[in-house]
């Protein structure tokens, strides 16, 4: 073979090399293209179905919890509802029984006095057990400034509470020892349902027996006058009861509130304090 002839076969094999490894390489970069395009497909594919499973899932906890939740409160207000029927229905009974003997006017005088009249002796030391939200809250420290110095005063007052938490607050720090209960409730309950209300009222008094107890009226910021009705006609059946008028004080002195027309300023809440320490004072003459 001549020596130009080997230069030249020399020559076709290293572009035929050349054209090889390019062609090898072009297949292995489309292989690791299809692979990473596989991987990303299979992972998004994976995240889809995880997501609804985490969708389908949140659904049905979330459908349970609502369950749970609308049960709860339809168990709460069909007892709170249940109850407040039954001691009303009670007093129809008695104040019937009494206008069929011929003595319902002089005992409805009786049983009708407002935040006035006497209850007789007061069980208890003279101690004071004050429970209620978060104006409570704000109004508490203002309260023994207008208290005699030897009054026991107890607080458990808790922001947000409705009236049902309100009274498992009470049962929590109810004491013999105490006189005067302030069932400071009402601005968390639900309006639609003022007998919620009632029936907390009544347990507190079934439970208190010969006890003074402070009732305030409530300004929620909207419509309280089913709550107010409420506590009006608790007042009115339990002689002796106070009731410290705090949404009447709302209404003649506006500018003691803060800009949710719910909470007061610290002057609102000096003034509220005096009106239940006030009403405390009055049942304390009681005893």
């Amino acid at each position: 073979m001549s020596r130009t002839l080997l230069i030249a076969l020399v020559a076709v094999l290293i572009v035929l090399s050349g054209v090889g490894g390019y062609a090898l390489a072009a297949s292995r970069s489309d292989s690791v293209e299809d692979a990473v395009a596989a991987g990303n497909e299979a992972a998004a594919a994976e995240f889809a179905a995880a997501r609804e499973e985490a969708a389908e899932q949140g659904e049905a906890d979330g459908e349970r919890e609502g369950a749970r939740a609308g049960h709860n409160r339809g168990e709460a207000l069909g007892i709170a509802e249940g109850s407040f029927a039954g001691r009303r229905a009670a007093k129809d009974a008695f104040r019937e029984t009494l206008l069929t003997v011929g003595v319902r006017s002089e005992t409805e005088r009786e049983i009708g006095a407002v935040g006035a009249g006497s209850i007789g002796a007061l069980e208890g030391s003279g101690d004071v057990l004050v429970v209620g939200d978060s104006l409570e809250v704000g109004t508490s420290p203002y309260l023994a400034k207008y208290l005699d110095e030897d009054v026991e005063l107890e607080v458990n007052a808790v922001g947000g509470a409705s009236s049902i938490g309100i009274f498992e607050q009470f049962q929590e720090s109810y004491d013999p020892a105490q006189s005067v209960i302030v069932f400071d409730a009402g601005t968390n309950d639900d309006p639609a349902y003022p007998q919620i209300l009632a029936s907390q009222l009544e347990r507190v008094s079934d439970i208190v027996g010969n006890r003074c107890m402070v009732v305030p009226t409530i300004n929620d910021g909207t419509d309280a006058r089913g709550k107010n009705q409420a506590v009006g006609s608790f007042v009115a059946t339990r002689p002796g009861t106070q009731s410290p008028d705090w949404a009447g004080l709302v209404q003649d002195s506006p500018q003691i509130m803060s800009s949710d027309g719910i909470h007061a300023l610290p002057e609102g809440y000096d003034r509220r304090a005096e009106l239940i320490a006030d009403a405390i004072n009055t049942c304390l003459s009681f005893g």
